[in-house]
């Protein structure tokens, strides 16, 4: 009882984190190609751009905002509000975009966002995976899968950093891509890119937690047995205890109550004493 309830506080903030590391798995676009609320990068204000990107986007189409999830992305359009458009499913993704702006005002006619710096967004999907196979081993109250549970959520913690150094450089990238082809636009980390740093002390804690618990009975198993008393065993306790089961065998309580010790021959008392020690 006394593991179980030491463990509680790791299952309450690893049950945490990996829902908020759900929320970031099924980011922008869900898997009915619709914009959710959850993504790591967000855009607005883009100067009437345009994404020639040919995966069925609209060259014409001019955009207002953009949000970048794990699987793909979706923009707004200027007169179509809402992020009603939203790209195919996939793991690394491409996006090409153009200034509708005169080349004057803008650096670049087009700019990309390349897959290199997108596909890096699937590690947030195996520290997921990482926490909830270390949040159910936290359940099993043994003491080798009670390392093994730190060690998951140890592990988990790693990835989820690394994916929250991905997006932190996925943010910068698109920020200074966007820049390039029109000014005065509006790039901020996007809901899924806190709920990654929010998890990271909530695995972090979890790792710690049942890594303490594991310390602790793995060091109440090594205290040694109770020191046996019992008639019969060694040691002086052992000695005692032989002694007084001799006494109280010898004893012999008459009716008013007192208590007579009978007379014993030298041979006898030998005899007794030597199958009290046997």
């Amino acid at each position: 009882m006394g593991r179980k309830a030491f463990c509680v506080p790791a299952l309450v903030t690893s049950f945490i984190a990996w829902v908020l590391l759900l929320l970031c798995t099924i980011s922008t676009p869900t898997t009915f190609h619709t914009s959710s609320p959850f993504n790591f990068v967000q855009a607005t204000q883009l100067g009437n751009i345009t994404d020639v990107t040919g995966t069925g986007a609209s060259p014409d189409r001019l955009l207002t905002g953009l949000k970048l999830g794990s699987w793909g992305y979706c923009t707004e359009g200027v007169i179509d509000k809402g992020y009603k458009y939203c790209s195919n499913n996939q793991h690394g993704y491409n996006i090409t975009f153009k200034s509708a702006q005169d080349n004057s005002q803008a650096a670049y006619q087009t700019t990309q966002i390349k897959s290199s710096w997108t596909r890096g967004l699937v590690v947030v999907v195996v520290a997921f995976v990482f926490a909830v196979i270390g949040f159910i081993l936290s359940f099993i109250p043994h003491l080798m899968v009670m390392l093994v549970a730190s060690i998951v959520h140890f592990l988990a913690f790693i990835l989820a950093l690394i994916a929250f150094a991905i997006q932190i450089a996925l943010y910068i990238y698109t920020r200074n891509k966007l820049n390039q082809i029109t000014s005065g636009i509006s790039v901020v980390p996007g809901p899924a890119f806190y709920l990654t740093l929010i998890s990271l002390p909530l695995l972090f804690f979890s790792a710690l937690t049942v890594c303490c618990g594991w310390r602790k009975e793995k060091r109440g198993d090594s205290y040694p047995a109770a020191y046996d008393n019992s008639y019969g065993g060694g040691g002086i306790g052992s000695k005692f205890s032989s002694f007084k089961n001799r006494f109280s065998r010898n004893k012999d309580v008459s009716g008013d109550g007192s208590e007579k010790i009978p007379m014993q021959t030298s041979r006898q008392r030998v005899l007794d004493a030597y199958k009290s020690d046997a």
